[in-house]
């Protein structure tokens, strides 16, 4: 005996009470042997708007593998994370620059951390967890500590989302 997909559905009944099948064919009846295979099962919109393969370098692989581990080994997301933090990220390094100039160290400490998280895909030790002092003196209001943790950490964050941005253009 089968279960009814309509009944079932409808939760007349548990998947436990088996039921008689409608004539009909449920989809799960179908053969899946000659389906094509993943990413080509996608509608013909997504794949329009979601990339199928980006090809890392063997020294991207080796630079960036902690960051494959935490995408599971994907290589297409973690090109596809890469674009969206080099777009995103020059310009919250400016903003962070431009806040801890400024003194305005609450926006400076925020824009920090926002930062921080933006690049904690791709790398979670130096110079991404030395954001955390400029943060930490930000947050206490401490401007001449802010200044000189941003100036040591700035060009190492610059240098990160050069890489970055390697990476993703690596997927176009």
């Amino acid at each position: 005996m089968r279960l009814s997909p309509d009944t079932a559905i409808a939760g007349r009944c548990s998947l436990a009470e088996p039921t008689v099948a409608s004539s009909r064919k449920s989809s799960l009846d179908r053969d899946t042997s000659e389906l094509p295979t993943p990413p080509y099962h996608r509608s013909a919109f997504a794949r329009s708007i979601i990339p199928t393969h980006f090809p890392m370098t063997e020294a991207q692989r080796k630079r960036f593998a902690a960051a494959l581990q935490r995408v599971a080994g994907d290589e297409d997301m973690l090109v596809m994370l890469a674009s969206i933090a080099a777009e995103d990220g020059p310009p919250m390094l400016k903003q962070v620059h431009t806040h801890v100039e400024s003194l305005e160290l609450g926006e400076a400490a925020r824009v920090g951390h926002a930062l921080k998280g933006l690049l904690s895909t791709f790398e979670s030790g130096p110079p991404v967890d030395e954001l955390q002092p400029m943060i930490d003196a930000a947050r206490k209001d401490d401007g001449n500590a802010t200044q000189i943790a941003h100036a040591s950490v700035s060009p190492k964050l610059e240098h990160l989302l050069g890489e970055i941005e390697e990476l993703a253009e690596s997927g176009k």
